[in-house]
């Protein structure tokens, strides 16, 4: 029988993730799913799950990623976490963000790279639960991660532009934006993070 652990505070990973045989399984109901299925998490290049807890966490956040980015997965039911919102606003910029020949600018690329961190911060938080306090957490992460001051200004703009696109077609409050506006940009001298050279 699969011996289950809790889940570790940090994962903040939908779904349970649990022991069978001493190697870590995640069972989750991911976009575009009918219903929850039970998945071993196994790392790159490996046949077999991963024993240890925090390699398993890592695959389980590449999984939920992975799926979140797939454009054929349709956008099932309301926007209710931050997955939700980055899939339907991905959604509509891979057709927004082209150049007159209907090629793909590179701001669809910048997008997906920004969101990841959200999403690394952010697996299954409430789309409404997201404030100015939870973007500057994103903010330390890109600050932790060794991304120059101009670079993090830019990346935070555009998860701002993400819940602008979500007002406008109604997912969420406006008063978000406005608390997400509060936010300032970092400046020079002021902050931890690098200059660009």
């Amino acid at each position: 029988m699969a011996k289950k652990r809790p889940k570790h505070s940090s994962a903040n990973l939908p779904g349970s993730l649990y022991q069978r045989n001493r190697r870590w399984w995640w069972k989750v109901q991911l976009p575009g799913e009918e219903k929850p299925k039970a998945r071993p998490l196994k790392p790159v290049g490996s046949r077999f799950a991963t024993t240890d807890y925090a390699v398993a966490v890592e695959c389980a956040k590449q999984l939920l990623q992975e799926q979140l980015f797939q454009k054929d997965v349709p956008l099932q039911g309301e926007v209710r976490i931050i997955p939700d919102l980055v899939r339907a606003y991905t959604a509509f910029a891979d057709t927004y963000y082209v150049d007159p020949l209907g090629k793909s600018t590179k701001e669809p690329q910048d997008i997906r790279y920004t969101m990841k961190v959200l999403l690394e911060c952010f697996p299954s938080l409430g789309v409404d639960e997201f404030g100015p306090l939870r973007l500057k957490e994103v903010r330390e992460v890109m600050i932790d991660k060794k991304w120059c001051r101009n670079l993090i200004n830019q990346r935070i703009g555009i998860i701002r532009r993400m819940f602008k696109w979500a007002v406008s077609e109604q997912i969420v409050s406006s008063v978000i934006l406005h608390g997400l506006q509060a936010v300032a940009g970092l400046k020079r001298g002021r902050t931890l993070a690098k200059e660009s050279k």
